[in-house]
Protein backbone atom coordinates (compact mmCIF):
# COMPACT_ATOMS: atom_id res chain seq x y z
CA UNK A 1 0.00 0.00 0.00
CA UNK A 2 1.43 3.00 -1.00
CA UNK A 3 1.85 6.00 1.72
CA UNK A 4 0.55 9.42 0.99
CA UNK A 5 3.86 11.86 -0.05
CA UNK A 6 3.07 13.83 2.68
CA UNK A 7 4.79 10.74 4.04
CA UNK A 8 8.33 10.88 2.52
CA UNK A 9 8.51 14.76 2.88
CA UNK A 10 8.24 13.94 6.86
CA UNK A 11 11.85 12.67 6.26
CA UNK A 12 13.07 15.91 5.53
CA UNK A 13 11.55 17.56 8.83
CA UNK A 14 15.06 17.85 10.70
CA UNK A 15 16.93 19.73 7.77
CA UNK A 16 14.16 21.09 5.93
CA UNK A 17 14.74 24.65 7.46
CA UNK A 18 18.27 24.19 7.48
CA UNK A 19 18.32 23.77 3.65
CA UNK A 20 15.98 26.43 2.94
CA UNK A 21 18.02 28.58 5.36
CA UNK A 22 21.40 28.05 2.93
CA UNK A 23 18.95 28.38 -0.38
CA UNK A 24 17.65 31.95 1.18
CA UNK A 25 21.68 32.85 1.66
CA UNK A 26 22.60 32.29 -1.53
CA UNK A 27 20.19 33.91 -3.15
CA UNK A 28 19.64 30.71 -5.07
CA UNK A 29 16.15 28.63 -4.09
CA UNK A 30 16.59 25.84 -6.32
CA UNK A 31 19.68 23.93 -7.65
CA UNK A 32 20.83 24.52 -11.05
CA UNK A 33 20.72 20.45 -12.93
CA UNK A 34 21.59 20.76 -16.81
CA UNK A 35 22.06 17.28 -16.70
CA UNK A 36 18.87 15.71 -13.69
CA UNK A 37 17.91 12.42 -15.16
CA UNK A 38 14.17 13.18 -14.99
CA UNK A 39 13.01 10.37 -17.22
CA UNK A 40 10.79 12.30 -20.05
CA UNK A 41 9.00 14.56 -16.90
CA UNK A 42 8.52 18.27 -16.88
CA UNK A 43 12.10 19.10 -15.68
CA UNK A 44 10.68 22.56 -13.40
CA UNK A 45 8.11 20.24 -11.94
CA UNK A 46 10.54 17.64 -10.85
CA UNK A 47 12.59 20.50 -9.24
CA UNK A 48 9.83 22.30 -7.39
CA UNK A 49 9.25 19.15 -5.46
CA UNK A 50 12.96 18.85 -4.21
CA UNK A 51 15.27 21.15 -1.95
CA UNK A 52 18.29 21.82 -2.46
CA UNK A 53 20.83 19.32 -1.41
CA UNK A 54 23.04 19.63 1.33
CA UNK A 55 27.00 18.69 -0.41
CA UNK A 56 28.15 15.74 2.07
CA UNK A 57 31.02 17.75 2.21
CA UNK A 58 29.64 20.56 3.72
CA UNK A 59 28.51 20.26 7.18
CA UNK A 60 24.78 20.76 7.92
CA UNK A 61 23.56 24.26 9.26
CA UNK A 62 22.86 23.71 13.44
CA UNK A 63 19.24 25.47 14.98
CA UNK A 64 19.42 28.65 16.26
CA UNK A 65 18.98 29.38 19.97
CA UNK A 66 15.93 29.62 21.57
CA UNK A 67 16.36 33.34 23.28
CA UNK A 68 12.22 32.69 23.74
CA UNK A 69 13.16 30.48 26.46
CA UNK A 70 15.09 32.73 28.56
CA UNK A 71 13.72 35.68 31.16
CA UNK A 72 12.27 38.59 28.67
CA UNK A 73 14.98 40.76 30.43
CA UNK A 74 17.62 37.71 30.00
CA UNK A 75 16.59 37.36 26.33
CA UNK A 76 16.56 41.15 25.50
CA UNK A 77 19.96 41.15 26.84
CA UNK A 78 21.56 38.27 24.26
CA UNK A 79 20.20 40.25 21.23
CA UNK A 80 21.46 43.39 22.54
CA UNK A 81 25.04 41.67 22.78
CA UNK A 82 24.89 40.01 19.40
CA UNK A 83 23.64 42.72 17.48
CA UNK A 84 26.30 45.35 19.20
CA UNK A 85 29.21 42.84 18.85
CA UNK A 86 28.40 41.46 15.46
CA UNK A 87 28.39 37.65 16.45
CA UNK A 88 25.90 34.93 16.78
CA UNK A 89 23.00 34.77 19.55
CA UNK A 90 24.24 31.25 19.86
CA UNK A 91 27.27 32.42 21.67
CA UNK A 92 25.88 35.14 23.92
CA UNK A 93 23.33 32.54 25.05
CA UNK A 94 25.36 29.47 25.82
CA UNK A 95 27.79 31.70 27.58
CA UNK A 96 25.02 33.26 29.52
CA UNK A 97 23.41 30.16 30.73
CA UNK A 98 27.12 28.20 31.75
CA UNK A 99 27.80 31.84 33.82
CA UNK A 100 24.38 31.27 35.45
CA UNK A 101 24.59 27.96 35.96
CA UNK A 102 28.33 28.93 37.71
CA UNK A 103 26.89 31.48 39.92
CA UNK A 104 23.87 29.07 41.39
CA UNK A 105 27.10 26.27 42.03
CA UNK A 106 26.10 24.01 45.01
CA UNK A 107 23.38 26.23 46.39
CA UNK A 108 20.55 24.70 44.74
CA UNK A 109 20.00 21.07 42.83
CA UNK A 110 17.46 19.68 41.55
CA UNK A 111 15.89 16.58 42.93
CA UNK A 112 14.15 14.45 40.31
CA UNK A 113 13.84 11.80 42.77
CA UNK A 114 15.21 11.11 45.80
CA UNK A 115 18.24 8.99 44.08
CA UNK A 116 18.30 11.47 41.33
CA UNK A 117 20.09 14.92 42.18
CA UNK A 118 21.82 16.93 39.55
CA UNK A 119 23.13 20.15 40.28
CA UNK A 120 23.47 22.70 37.85
CA UNK A 121 26.86 22.39 36.42
CA UNK A 122 27.26 22.58 32.93
CA UNK A 123 30.63 22.08 30.43
CA UNK A 124 30.00 24.16 27.63
CA UNK A 125 32.48 25.65 24.89
CA UNK A 126 31.52 28.00 21.57
CA UNK A 127 33.52 27.24 18.54
CA UNK A 128 34.30 29.54 16.15
CA UNK A 129 37.19 30.49 14.00
CA UNK A 130 39.65 33.46 14.83
CA UNK A 131 38.29 36.77 14.36
CA UNK A 132 34.38 35.92 14.38
CA UNK A 133 34.45 37.78 18.02
CA UNK A 134 33.81 34.78 19.93
CA UNK A 135 35.53 36.00 23.16
CA UNK A 136 34.33 39.46 23.35
CA UNK A 137 30.78 38.41 24.63
CA UNK A 138 32.45 36.29 27.29
CA UNK A 139 34.65 39.38 28.45
CA UNK A 140 31.46 41.33 28.98
CA UNK A 141 29.18 38.50 30.80
CA UNK A 142 32.07 37.89 33.03
CA UNK A 143 32.47 41.37 34.35
CA UNK A 144 29.86 40.71 37.21
CA UNK A 145 32.05 37.63 38.33
CA UNK A 146 35.33 39.46 38.18
CA UNK A 147 33.49 42.51 40.49
CA UNK A 148 32.25 39.42 42.89
CA UNK A 149 35.87 38.28 42.67
CA UNK A 150 37.32 41.82 44.02
CA UNK A 151 34.52 42.18 46.59
CA UNK A 152 35.57 38.69 48.16
CA UNK A 153 39.22 40.02 48.11
CA UNK A 154 39.01 42.94 49.76
CA UNK A 155 36.54 41.26 52.29
CA UNK A 156 39.30 38.90 53.25
CA UNK A 157 41.65 41.07 53.60
CA UNK A 158 39.98 42.90 56.15
CA UNK A 159 39.48 39.49 57.98
CA UNK A 160 42.88 38.94 58.04
CA UNK A 161 44.26 41.99 58.90
CA UNK A 162 41.73 41.92 62.18
CA UNK A 163 43.13 38.09 62.63
CA UNK A 164 46.92 38.93 62.57
CA UNK A 165 46.15 41.98 64.94
CA UNK A 166 44.55 38.99 67.48
CA UNK A 167 47.26 37.34 69.90
CA UNK A 168 48.46 33.64 68.51
CA UNK A 169 46.68 32.44 71.52
CA UNK A 170 43.12 33.63 70.91
CA UNK A 171 42.77 33.71 67.16
CA UNK A 172 39.80 32.36 65.23
CA UNK A 173 40.51 30.04 62.20
CA UNK A 174 42.34 32.01 59.83
CA UNK A 175 40.09 33.75 56.87
CA UNK A 176 39.77 31.61 53.93
CA UNK A 177 39.02 33.40 50.97
CA UNK A 178 36.00 32.93 49.30
CA UNK A 179 36.66 32.38 45.23
CA UNK A 180 33.74 32.28 42.40
CA UNK A 181 36.19 32.33 39.07
CA UNK A 182 39.27 30.24 38.24
CA UNK A 183 40.82 30.40 35.11
CA UNK A 184 44.56 29.10 34.61
CA UNK A 185 44.81 26.51 37.62
CA UNK A 186 46.09 23.08 38.11
CA UNK A 187 44.08 20.42 38.99
CA UNK A 188 45.73 19.85 42.62
CA UNK A 189 45.23 23.50 42.97
CA UNK A 190 41.64 23.17 42.10
CA UNK A 191 41.18 20.73 44.38
CA UNK A 192 42.25 22.74 47.40
CA UNK A 193 39.92 25.65 46.07
CA UNK A 194 37.02 23.58 46.09
CA UNK A 195 37.73 22.07 49.55
CA UNK A 196 37.84 25.99 50.82
CA UNK A 197 34.46 26.58 48.80
CA UNK A 198 31.98 23.68 49.01
CA UNK A 199 29.87 25.85 47.02
CA UNK A 200 31.60 25.36 43.89
CA UNK A 201 33.95 27.64 41.24
CA UNK A 202 32.96 28.59 37.87
CA UNK A 203 35.92 28.03 35.24
CA UNK A 204 36.17 30.18 32.46
CA UNK A 205 39.26 29.69 29.93
CA UNK A 206 38.85 32.20 27.00
CA UNK A 207 40.96 29.20 24.85
CA UNK A 208 39.71 25.81 25.99
CA UNK A 209 42.60 24.36 23.97
CA UNK A 210 44.93 25.24 26.12
CA UNK A 211 43.03 23.62 29.48
CA UNK A 212 42.79 20.34 27.22
CA UNK A 213 46.24 20.24 25.88
CA UNK A 214 47.42 20.73 29.60
CA UNK A 215 45.82 17.89 31.00
CA UNK A 216 48.29 14.62 31.71
CA UNK A 217 50.87 16.30 29.73
CA UNK A 218 53.79 16.21 32.35
CA UNK A 219 51.89 12.86 33.62
CA UNK A 220 52.55 9.55 31.57
CA UNK A 221 49.57 7.80 32.96
CA UNK A 222 48.26 10.68 35.21
CA UNK A 223 44.61 11.32 36.08
CA UNK A 224 44.11 14.83 35.42
CA UNK A 225 41.65 13.75 32.37
CA UNK A 226 39.66 11.42 35.03
CA UNK A 227 39.49 14.11 37.23
CA UNK A 228 37.35 16.15 35.09
CA UNK A 229 35.32 13.47 33.83
CA UNK A 230 34.30 12.76 37.73
CA UNK A 231 34.04 16.48 38.33
CA UNK A 232 31.03 17.13 35.88
CA UNK A 233 28.93 14.92 37.84
CA UNK A 234 29.81 16.17 40.95
CA UNK A 235 31.87 12.47 42.29
CA UNK A 236 32.95 13.04 45.87
CA UNK A 237 37.09 14.41 45.63
CA UNK A 238 39.17 12.42 48.44
CA UNK A 239 42.97 13.13 47.92
CA UNK A 240 45.74 11.82 50.13
CA UNK A 241 48.72 13.95 49.45
CA UNK A 242 52.24 14.85 51.30
CA UNK A 243 51.17 18.06 51.84
CA UNK A 244 48.40 16.98 54.21
CA UNK A 245 50.41 17.29 57.16
CA UNK A 246 49.96 20.65 56.84
CA UNK A 247 46.15 19.69 57.86
CA UNK A 248 47.63 17.53 60.46
CA UNK A 249 47.09 14.42 58.41
CA UNK A 250 43.65 14.76 57.15
CA UNK A 251 43.51 13.83 53.45
CA UNK A 252 41.38 16.46 51.46
CA UNK A 253 37.73 15.54 50.69
CA UNK A 254 34.79 17.20 48.81
CA UNK A 255 31.72 15.91 49.09
CA UNK A 256 29.75 17.70 46.30
CA UNK A 257 32.77 18.85 44.11
CA UNK A 258 31.40 21.69 41.70
CA UNK A 259 32.93 23.55 38.54
CA UNK A 260 31.05 24.88 35.68
CA UNK A 261 33.58 25.50 32.19
CA UNK A 262 32.90 27.61 29.78
CA UNK A 263 35.59 28.54 26.76
CA UNK A 264 35.83 29.18 23.05
CA UNK A 265 38.19 26.48 20.97
CA UNK A 266 38.60 27.37 16.89
CA UNK A 267 37.27 24.72 14.40
CA UNK A 268 40.39 23.22 13.60
CA UNK A 269 41.45 21.97 16.69
CA UNK A 270 38.15 20.76 18.37
CA UNK A 271 39.99 17.11 17.86
CA UNK A 272 42.65 18.18 20.76
CA UNK A 273 39.66 17.23 22.74
CA UNK A 274 39.58 13.78 21.86
CA UNK A 275 43.47 13.54 22.53
CA UNK A 276 45.10 12.71 26.04
CA UNK A 277 48.41 14.44 25.83
CA UNK A 278 50.17 12.54 28.04
CA UNK A 279 49.33 9.22 26.34
CA UNK A 280 49.62 10.77 22.87
CA UNK A 281 47.01 9.02 21.18
CA UNK A 282 43.01 9.78 20.65
CA UNK A 283 40.31 7.77 21.99
CA UNK A 284 36.91 8.18 23.28
CA UNK A 285 36.49 8.04 26.86
CA UNK A 286 33.01 10.43 27.36
CA UNK A 287 35.43 13.51 27.65
CA UNK A 288 33.90 15.36 24.71
CA UNK A 289 30.56 13.63 25.30
CA UNK A 290 29.77 15.96 28.57
CA UNK A 291 30.41 19.27 26.78
CA UNK A 292 27.44 21.66 25.46
CA UNK A 293 28.52 23.32 22.04
CA UNK A 294 27.32 26.42 19.96
CA UNK A 295 28.71 25.83 16.73
CA UNK A 296 27.05 28.92 14.89
CA UNK A 297 27.10 29.90 11.14
CA UNK A 298 29.64 32.73 10.38
CA UNK A 299 28.67 36.21 11.12
CA UNK A 300 29.82 38.34 7.84
CA UNK A 301 32.07 41.34 8.92
CA UNK A 302 30.75 44.73 9.04
CA UNK A 303 32.48 48.14 9.76
CA UNK A 304 31.43 50.39 12.40
CA UNK A 305 27.71 50.32 13.28
CA UNK A 306 28.27 52.16 16.65
CA UNK A 307 25.90 50.18 18.44
CA UNK A 308 26.26 49.42 22.42
CA UNK A 309 24.88 47.14 24.90
CA UNK A 310 22.02 48.93 26.78
CA UNK A 311 23.30 49.96 30.39
CA UNK A 312 19.96 48.67 31.33
CA UNK A 313 20.53 45.63 29.91
CA UNK A 314 24.09 44.80 31.72
CA UNK A 315 22.63 46.18 34.74
CA UNK A 316 20.08 43.45 35.13
CA UNK A 317 22.25 40.94 34.19
CA UNK A 318 24.63 42.34 37.07
CA UNK A 319 21.47 42.45 39.54
CA UNK A 320 20.69 38.48 38.58
CA UNK A 321 24.69 37.42 38.87
CA UNK A 322 24.74 39.10 42.33
CA UNK A 323 21.25 37.34 43.35
CA UNK A 324 22.46 33.96 42.04
CA UNK A 325 25.92 34.14 44.11
CA UNK A 326 23.95 35.19 47.19
CA UNK A 327 21.85 31.69 47.17
CA UNK A 328 23.54 29.99 50.33
CA UNK A 329 23.80 26.14 50.98
CA UNK A 330 22.07 24.52 53.87
CA UNK A 331 24.82 25.28 57.07
CA UNK A 332 26.41 21.78 58.07
CA UNK A 333 29.50 20.35 57.95
CA UNK A 334 30.01 19.99 55.32
CA UNK A 335 27.07 22.51 53.52
CA UNK A 336 24.18 20.93 51.64
CA UNK A 337 22.59 22.21 48.17
CA UNK A 338 18.93 23.65 48.91
CA UNK A 339 16.91 20.51 46.92
CA UNK A 340 14.49 21.78 44.36
CA UNK A 341 11.49 19.96 43.38
CA UNK A 342 9.52 19.31 40.03
CA UNK A 343 5.94 20.05 40.45
CA UNK A 344 3.33 18.59 38.61
CA UNK A 345 4.05 20.13 35.21
CA UNK A 346 7.40 19.75 35.82
CA UNK A 347 6.98 16.00 36.13
CA UNK A 348 4.81 15.99 32.96
CA UNK A 349 7.51 18.11 30.76
CA UNK A 350 10.30 15.85 32.06
CA UNK A 351 8.30 12.58 31.29
CA UNK A 352 7.85 13.32 27.67
CA UNK A 353 11.44 15.00 27.34
CA UNK A 354 13.08 11.89 28.63
CA UNK A 355 10.79 9.93 26.33
CA UNK A 356 11.98 12.06 22.94
CA UNK A 357 15.25 11.35 23.97
CA UNK A 358 14.79 7.44 24.34
CA UNK A 359 12.82 7.20 21.33
CA UNK A 360 16.04 8.73 19.41
CA UNK A 361 18.30 6.28 21.08
CA UNK A 362 15.95 3.17 20.48
CA UNK A 363 15.62 4.10 16.76
CA UNK A 364 17.51 1.35 14.49
CA UNK A 365 18.71 4.39 12.64
CA UNK A 366 20.33 6.22 15.25
CA UNK A 367 23.90 6.77 15.10
CA UNK A 368 26.11 5.22 17.20
CA UNK A 369 28.78 7.59 17.60
CA UNK A 370 25.63 9.97 18.63
CA UNK A 371 24.75 7.92 21.70
CA UNK A 372 27.47 8.76 24.05
CA UNK A 373 26.15 12.73 23.90
CA UNK A 374 22.85 11.88 23.86
CA UNK A 375 22.85 10.12 27.20
CA UNK A 376 24.22 13.31 28.74
CA UNK A 377 22.31 15.69 26.94
CA UNK A 378 19.12 13.87 28.60
CA UNK A 379 20.97 14.36 31.74
CA UNK A 380 21.58 18.28 30.68
CA UNK A 381 17.89 18.53 30.10
CA UNK A 382 17.41 18.69 34.20
CA UNK A 383 20.56 21.23 34.66
CA UNK A 384 19.24 23.34 32.10
CA UNK A 385 15.55 22.98 34.19
CA UNK A 386 16.81 23.89 37.21
CA UNK A 387 18.83 26.71 35.47
CA UNK A 388 16.17 28.10 34.15
CA UNK A 389 14.23 28.16 36.89
CA UNK A 390 16.78 30.09 38.79
CA UNK A 391 17.28 32.68 36.60
CA UNK A 392 13.64 33.18 36.55
CA UNK A 393 13.72 33.95 40.16
CA UNK A 394 16.98 35.85 39.92
CA UNK A 395 15.54 38.07 37.14
CA UNK A 396 12.08 38.86 39.09
CA UNK A 397 13.42 39.33 42.23
CA UNK A 398 11.69 42.08 44.69
CA UNK A 399 13.38 43.42 47.65
CA UNK A 400 12.26 41.66 50.48
CA UNK A 401 10.90 38.39 48.75
CA UNK A 402 11.47 35.18 50.58
CA UNK A 403 14.05 33.14 48.98
CA UNK A 404 12.46 29.32 50.17
CA UNK A 405 10.16 30.60 47.30
CA UNK A 406 12.57 29.06 44.96
CA UNK A 407 11.52 25.16 45.58
CA UNK A 408 9.76 23.76 43.02
CA UNK A 409 10.97 23.25 39.21
CA UNK A 410 7.77 23.92 36.91
CA UNK A 411 6.48 22.94 33.39
CA UNK A 412 7.91 26.10 32.03
CA UNK A 413 11.32 25.76 32.81
CA UNK A 414 11.40 21.94 32.01
CA UNK A 415 9.85 22.66 28.22
CA UNK A 416 12.60 25.62 27.99
CA UNK A 417 15.37 23.14 29.07
CA UNK A 418 13.61 20.72 26.36
CA UNK A 419 14.15 23.36 23.81
CA UNK A 420 17.84 23.78 24.94
CA UNK A 421 18.65 20.41 24.28
CA UNK A 422 17.37 20.19 21.07
CA UNK A 423 19.68 22.84 19.90
CA UNK A 424 22.58 21.72 22.15
CA UNK A 425 21.74 18.37 19.87
CA UNK A 426 21.52 19.83 16.18
CA UNK A 427 25.15 21.40 17.19
CA UNK A 428 26.41 18.49 18.70
CA UNK A 429 25.73 16.57 14.97
CA UNK A 430 27.52 19.54 13.13
CA UNK A 431 30.71 19.20 15.66
CA UNK A 432 30.68 15.35 15.44
CA UNK A 433 30.44 15.42 11.60
CA UNK A 434 32.93 17.71 11.76
CA UNK A 435 35.18 15.84 14.09
CA UNK A 436 35.20 13.05 11.27
CA UNK A 437 33.61 10.74 13.96
CA UNK A 438 30.37 9.68 12.01
CA UNK A 439 32.02 6.72 9.85
CA UNK A 440 28.86 6.60 7.21
CA UNK A 441 30.16 10.09 5.37
CA UNK A 442 32.74 7.40 3.58
CA UNK A 443 30.08 5.28 2.64
CA UNK A 444 27.06 7.85 1.83
CA UNK A 445 29.67 9.13 -1.02
CA UNK A 446 30.07 5.75 -2.00
CA UNK A 447 26.53 4.77 -2.49
CA UNK A 448 26.39 8.31 -4.40
CA UNK A 449 28.97 7.65 -6.97
CA UNK A 450 27.31 3.83 -7.60
CA UNK A 451 24.07 5.37 -8.33
CA UNK A 452 25.15 8.09 -10.27
CA UNK A 453 26.90 4.97 -12.59
CA UNK A 454 23.30 3.37 -12.18
CA UNK A 455 20.89 5.87 -12.91
CA UNK A 456 19.86 4.54 -16.30
CA UNK A 457 19.32 1.11 -15.11
CA UNK A 458 17.39 2.27 -11.78
CA UNK A 459 13.71 2.11 -12.33
CA UNK A 460 11.15 5.39 -12.38
CA UNK A 461 8.15 6.11 -10.76
CA UNK A 462 6.34 9.32 -11.04
CA UNK A 463 9.45 10.97 -12.56
CA UNK A 464 11.94 10.10 -10.14
CA UNK A 465 14.70 7.33 -10.32
CA UNK A 466 13.97 4.50 -7.37
CA UNK A 467 15.89 2.53 -5.58
CA UNK A 468 14.98 -0.41 -2.95
CA UNK A 469 17.34 -0.54 0.40
CA UNK A 470 18.21 -4.02 -0.75
CA UNK A 471 19.17 -3.17 -4.00
CA UNK A 472 21.40 -0.47 -2.83
CA UNK A 473 22.30 -3.01 -0.43
CA UNK A 474 23.63 -5.82 -2.95
CA UNK A 475 24.71 -3.11 -5.80
CA UNK A 476 27.29 -1.15 -3.29
CA UNK A 477 28.33 -3.47 -0.75
CA UNK A 478 27.42 -6.10 -2.18
CA UNK A 479 25.11 -7.64 1.04
CA UNK A 480 28.19 -7.54 2.79
CA UNK A 481 27.67 -4.35 5.04
CA UNK A 482 24.89 -5.32 8.26
CA UNK A 483 21.47 -4.07 7.22
CA UNK A 484 21.05 -1.33 10.41
CA UNK A 485 24.34 -0.22 8.86
CA UNK A 486 22.88 0.60 5.65
CA UNK A 487 19.95 2.04 7.24
CA UNK A 488 22.44 4.58 8.88
CA UNK A 489 23.62 6.01 6.08
CA UNK A 490 20.50 5.94 3.71
CA UNK A 491 19.25 8.41 6.90
CA UNK A 492 22.43 10.31 6.37
CA UNK A 493 21.60 10.81 2.90
CA UNK A 494 17.78 11.39 3.35
CA UNK A 495 18.98 14.31 5.78
CA UNK A 496 21.48 15.45 2.97
CA UNK A 497 18.92 15.29 0.50
CA UNK A 498 19.46 13.11 -1.73
CA UNK A 499 17.35 10.20 -1.18
CA UNK A 500 13.64 10.81 0.41
CA UNK A 501 11.39 7.70 1.34
CA UNK A 502 8.66 7.00 -1.67
CA UNK A 503 7.15 4.15 0.31
CA UNK A 504 7.46 1.48 2.89
CA UNK A 505 4.78 -0.78 2.36
CA UNK A 506 3.62 -2.94 5.76
CA UNK A 507 2.63 -6.37 5.61
CA UNK A 508 1.85 -8.56 8.03
CA UNK A 509 1.99 -12.06 8.54
CA UNK A 510 5.08 -14.57 8.11
CA UNK A 511 7.95 -14.03 5.38
CA UNK A 512 10.41 -11.50 4.44
CA UNK A 513 9.16 -8.06 5.12
CA UNK A 514 9.07 -5.62 2.29
CA UNK A 515 12.57 -3.13 1.76
CA UNK A 516 11.51 0.76 1.96
CA UNK A 517 12.05 2.39 -1.74
CA UNK A 518 13.44 5.74 -2.15
CA UNK A 519 13.15 8.62 -4.47
CA UNK A 520 16.64 9.82 -5.81
CA UNK A 521 17.03 13.52 -5.84
CA UNK A 522 17.79 14.47 -10.16
CA UNK A 523 21.42 15.97 -9.16
CA UNK A 524 22.46 12.44 -8.73
CA UNK A 525 23.06 12.61 -12.63
CA UNK A 526 25.08 9.94 -14.51
CA UNK A 527 26.95 13.01 -16.28
CA UNK A 528 29.33 12.90 -13.29
CA UNK A 529 29.64 9.52 -12.53
CA UNK A 530 33.51 10.40 -12.78
CA UNK A 531 33.59 12.56 -9.73
CA UNK A 532 35.04 10.70 -6.52
CA UNK A 533 32.81 12.55 -4.81
CA UNK A 534 29.27 13.06 -5.87
CA UNK A 535 28.97 15.92 -2.77
CA UNK A 536 31.41 18.02 -4.82
CA UNK A 537 29.70 17.77 -8.41
CA UNK A 538 29.52 21.09 -9.57
CA UNK A 539 25.07 20.56 -9.69
CA UNK A 540 25.42 21.11 -6.28
CA UNK A 541 27.22 24.01 -5.69
CA UNK A 542 26.56 27.53 -4.37
CA UNK A 543 27.02 30.34 -7.09
CA UNK A 544 30.07 31.75 -6.69
CA UNK A 545 31.98 28.33 -5.46
CA UNK A 546 34.87 27.30 -7.18
CA UNK A 547 35.39 23.42 -8.70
Amino acid sequence: MQKPESESLQAHRRVKERISRQSQKSGNPRPIIENANTNGVDKESVLESWERPIPLYRTISADPFPVEVLPPSMGKLVSDISSAINCSRDMVGVTLLTLAGGAIGNARHLAITESHIVSPCLYAVVVAPPGAAKSPPLRLLRQPFDCAECDYRMQWRESLDEWKGQGKDSRDVKPILRRCVVSNVTTESLQCILDENPRGILMIRNELSGLVAGLNQYKNGGDDRQFYLDLWDGTPIVTDRKSDRQREGVPLFVKDAFTAIIGTIQPDVISIMRQDAGRRRTYNDGFLDRFLFAYPENIPAVGEQWREVPSSSLAAWNDAVRALLSLQMLEGEPPRPHLLRLDGEGKRAWQSFTEEVAADLNSDQFPNHLKGPWVKLRAYGARLALILRCLRWACNQTPGEAVDELCEVDGESMEGAASLIRFFQSHARKVYAALGTDLRHAEAVRALKWLGNSLKSLKSLNGFRIIKRSDLHAGVWGGSLEVNSVSDIISLLMDHGYLRLQYNEIRKGPGRKPCPVYEIHPSVSDADSDNSDYSENYQTREPGEEG
